[in-house]
C-alpha cells in the first residue's frame, strides 16, 4: 500500500441471520457508493453457489459450484442470497463503486447428493482419525452428485458428476444403524490428505463429503471452475472456507493457477484471497501461512479470541490483563498476511458455537483492528445496523432462534473509528503505555499525512489520563470519538500531552 492510498478495510456484508428472502444481492448491489463513501474498500460477500438445502442454504453446505441462482435444483432456482442475475449485477455494482467484492468459496465438501452408491470404507476414530475401528466393509452412502437439475442436455461444458471415489470419507452411517454416536468412515483405498491441521489426529475431514483435493482429476476440475467462476461473475477474489481441513498445496496451487496470465480470455491478475483457518493456535496458523507461501491471507483467529477473553473479564469472566492482548496474534507475526477481526457469522450468538466478543469491548476491539499498524481489518456487518438502512444489508433477524439476542448496533463508534482511520492511522507506531486495564498507542503520521493520533483503550472501571510524548508542543488535540462533549487539550511546550480516556470506554486524540 502506498503512501498516499486509503488504508484497506473489508467489510463482512453478511450474518447468521441474514434472511433467506432472496433479496440479498440486490439489496447489497444498491449499497455500493454507501459502503465505499464510509471507507471499505472489499465486500465480504457470502458463498454464492447452491447448497444442499435449496433456497435456505446458507451456502456452506455445497450441493453445485456451477449453480450461482440459475437452475432448479434443491427445490428452488434461487439460492438464499438471490438469483445469478442479481449477483452478477450486484458484484457489477459494487466494483462500480470502487470496492473489491470477495466471493465466500466451500470447495472442502459437497452436501446434498442426487445419488446412493457402495463402496469400502474403514471406520475411524472422529476424535482420532489415524485409528481405526473394526475391518473394512461395503457402505452404501449418498456420494453421487449428477446435477438433475442443470445437466438436462448433453454437451454442457461443465458436465463434472461427481462420484464416490472423488472424496475421502464421508459421515453417513451404514442404515439401520440407531446409535446417536458421530460416525466416520474413510474410503477404504485411500489416506488423508497430508498437509492438513493435526486437530484430531488428521482435520481432512470436516463434515458431508469431504473432497480429496489432492487427486488429479478433482484439482483439474476446481481449477477449472475458478477461471470459469471468476469470469462468470466478476469476483475480485476468495475467501476461502474451512482452510484447517483443506490441502495446503491445493490452496497454493489453486491460486497460482487463477492467477497466471494465459492469453486474451484470461489476463490473470493478483486476486485477493484470505483463507478460515479457525484456530486459536499461533504456531498452527503460522505454519499454514509458510506453508501457502503468502498465496493467501489468514483471519487472525488468534486476535479474535483475545478480545473475547477480554470482553468476557470485563463482565467479571475472568482476570482483564489487556498486556498480552496481541501476543501471537497474527498481525505480530505476518502483518502482511493478517485479516484482524472482532466477530463473524461463525460466532454470533444465533450459530450457538462460542467466541462472540461482549458488547462492553466492541469498541476497545475495533479501534485495536482499525487504528493499529499492521493488517486488514475486517469489520462485522451484524454491528453495524446504520447499514440497514431501510434495506435489511446484513439482517438482524432472518431464522434465528427466538430467544437469541439481536445484534447490537455499534455503527456510530464504527464509523467514526474508520474517519479515525482514513485521516491518521499512517506512520510509525509506538506504544505509549500498556498496562493491565488499558493500553495506549501514537500514530505519528507520514509527510503525505501528517496528522498524529493517539488512542486510549480502556476497559477498566475508572477514568485514566496518558502522558504522551505527542512531539507537538503547543499544538491542540481533539477528540474523535464523542465529539459532542467538545474535549480538547493543548501539548505542552515539550509535546507532551495529558490525554484522558473515560472508564469502560475508548478515547482517540488527534492533532
Amino acid at each position: 500500500m502506498s503512501d498516499n492510498a486509503p488504508p484497506s478495510v473489508m467489510l463482512q456484508a453478511f450474518t447468521w441471520r441474514t434472511p433467506a428472502d432472496g433479496g440479498f444481492w440486490e439489496r447489497l448491489g444498491k449499497q455500493g457508493r454507501h459502503l465505499a463513501e464510509i471507507g471499505f474498500t472489499h465486500v465480504w460477500c457470502p458463498p454464492p453457489c447452491k447448497g444442499g438445502g435449496g433456497a435456505a442454504d446458507r451456502g456452506y453446505g455445497l450441493y453445485d459450484l456451477y449453480d450461482l441462482g440459475e437452475f432448479d435444483q434443491k427445490g428452488a432456482v434461487r439460492t438464499r442470497y438471490g438469483t445469478k442475475e442479481a449477483l452478477v449485477a450486484a458484484v457489477a455494482a459494487l466494483k462500480e463503486a470502487g470496492l473489491e467484492p470477495i466471493a465466500d468459496v466451500v470447495l472442502n465438501h459437497r452436501m446434498g447428493a442426487d445419488e446412493q452408491e457402495s463402496f469400502e470404507v474403514q471406520e475411524v476414530d472422529p476424535s482420532n482419525r489415524l485409528e481405526n475401528i473394526g475391518e473394512p466393509f461395503e457402505l452404501t452412502a449418498w456420494t453421487g452428485y449428477t446435477f438433475p437439475g442443470r445437466l438436462r442436455e448433453p454437451g454442457d461444458p461443465n458436465d463434472f458428476r461427481w462420484r464416490w471415489h472423488h472424496f475421502t470419507a464421508v459421515d453417513q452411517a451404514p442404515e439401520g444403524d440407531e446409535s446417536d454416536r458421530p460416525r466416520l468412515f474413510r474410503i477404504a483405498d485411500r489416506g488423508w490428505e497430508p498437509e492438513v491441521d493435526d486437530e484430531n489426529g488428521n482435520a481432512d475431514f470436516l463434515m458431508g463429503c469431504d473432497v480429496n483435493l489432492d487427486q488429479d482429476d478433482v484439482r483439474a476440475e476446481l481449477f477449472r471452475w475458478g477461471d470459469w467462476f471468476l469470469a462468470e461473475t466478476g469476483f475480485s477474489g476468495f475467501r476461502f472456507d474451512a482452510a484447517k481441513h483443506m490441502s495446503r498445496r491445493f490452496l497454493r496451487d489453486f491460486l497460482g493457477h487463477v492467477r497466471a496470465p494465459r492469453g486474451e480470455d484470461h489476463p490473470g491478475g493478483g486476486h485477493f484471497a484470505v483463507s478460515e483457518y479457525g484456530s486459536g493456535d499461533p504456531a498452527a496458523i503460522r505454519a499454514f501461512l509458510d506453508a501457502t507461501g503468502g498465496a493467501t491471507q489468514a483471519f487472525d483467529f488468534p486476535l479474535h479470541y483475545a478480545f473475547a477473553a477480554a470482553g468476557a473479564a470485563m463482565n467479571g469472566q475472568g482476570e482483564l490483563d489487556l498486556r498480552g492482548l496481541f501476543d501471537g496474534a497474527v498481525v505480530q507475526t505476518h502483518p502482511d498476511l493478517a485479516v484482524t477481526f472482532v466477530d463473524n457469522h461463525d460466532s454470533d450468538p444465533a450459530q450457538e458455537v462460542g467466541g462472540w466478543v461482549d458488547d462492553a469491548f466492541k469498541p476497545h476491539a475495533y479501534a485495536a483492528i482499525l487504528l493499529r499498524a499492521g493488517g486488514m481489518p475486517c469489520v462485522f456487518g451484524g454491528d453495524l445496523d446504520f447499514l440497514r438502512g431501510g434495506v435489511g444489508l446484513p439482517g438482524n433477524e432472518g431464522d434465528a432462534a427466538p430467544d437469541c439476542p439481536p445484534l447490537t448496533d455499534h455503527g456510530v463508534v464504527i464509523r467514526r473509528l474508520m474517519d479515525a482511520r482514513r485521516g491518521f492511522a499512517f506512520g510509525e507506531q509506538e506504544e505509549v503505555a500498556v498496562e493491565a486495564g488499558h493500553r495506549a498507542w501514537i500514530r505519528r503520521g507520514t509527510d503525505a499525512h501528517p496528522g498524529v493520533m493517539v488512542v486510549v483503550i480502556n476497559a477498566g472501571d475508572d477514568d485514566v489520563t496518558i502522558e504522551a510524548d505527542t512531539r507537538r508542543g503547543g499544538q491542540l488535540f481533539r477528540e474523535l470519538v464523542r465529539p459532542d462533549a467538545g474535549e480538547e487539550v493543548t501539548a505542552g511546550d515539550d509535546g507532551t500531552a495529558a490525554l484522558r480516556c473515560p472508564a469502560r470506554d475508548v478515547a482517540v486524540w488527534v492533532c
